[in-house]
């Protein structure tokens, strides 16, 4: 693991050659702005001994952007980048992406990236768990007892304003419902307090209409296995294009 460097700062020259030198099937870069320059700087050095070798590149959601995917696509390592970002190919979140775009046609990045959909569930958990407190104070210990209603129970709640009604009357009623939101299933362990989450893997096309697609392969946090399109080989990154 190499540390980088905080935006402004230069990047470690030192630190290139080294990862050169390490010689590495795939790097992983966690970061933002300065992935692209990253990448640049380690495709255009000179790879030892063999400088037709290039690895393959793995980034997270702060990946999702224009300056980044330009910099990747002239570097000329888009068949060689793959990133993970959170979300689902659910009908649940088809819809809030539809209104989430409608409502704000210029927002800097879409509903994929950010935690958009997440932050949209969260709303409706935090109504859903203040309504299952009843009359107890809300105090952040008590929301938190509140969110263990919203897993376990037979009845499935859908994030959004349809399913408001009948979720609230079972809640009030102290039972439990089972949500499930624009971001995934959102099954709280709660011995823990996490939820797992569906996780998309997507690609750099450099000549398509949409430069990140999904690559249709992808986490189903239900099942705690990968899904989607048919499995590819361990190093075949396989891509929709």
């Amino acid at each position: 693991t190499r540390p980088i460097p905080s935006s402004g700062e230069p990047l470690a020259v030192a630190e290139i050659q080294a990862t050169i030198m390490d010689a590495p099937d795939v790097i992983m870069l966690l970061g933002t702005s300065e992935i692209g320059e990253i990448i640049g700087l380690l495709e255009a050095a000179g790879w030892t001994p063999n400088d037709s070798y290039r690895p393959y590149y793995i980034l997270a959601d702060g990946g999702l952007a224009n300056t980044i995917t330009d910099a990747i696509v002239a570097a000329g390592a888009s068949s060689r980048v793959r990133g993970t970002v959170p979300g689902t190919l659910s009908p649940l979140f088809t819809d809030f992406s539809s209104a989430y775009v409608t409502a704000f046609p210029d927002a800097f990045s879409g509903p994929e990236i950010a935690g958009a959909a997440g932050a949209y569930d969260i709303i409706y958990l935090l109504t859903y768990s203040a309504t299952a407190s009843g009359s107890s104070p809300l105090t952040g210990e008590q929301l938190a007892r509140g969110l263990s209603k919203t897993v376990g129970g037979s009845t499935v709640v859908p994030v959004g304003k349809a399913a408001f009604g009948t979720a609230g009357n079972l809640l009030q009623g102290g039972g439990a419902i089972d949500f499930d939101g624009a971001s995934g299933p959102l099954e709280w362990d709660l011995a823990t307090g996490e939820a797992a989450s569906d996780i998309q893997i997507w690609c750099v096309d450099p000549g398509g209409a949409i430069r990140t697609p999904n690559s249709g392969r992808y986490f189903d946090a239900k099942t705690g296995n990968m899904a989607g399109a048919p499995e590819p080989s361990p190093m075949s990154f396989s891509c929709p294009f």
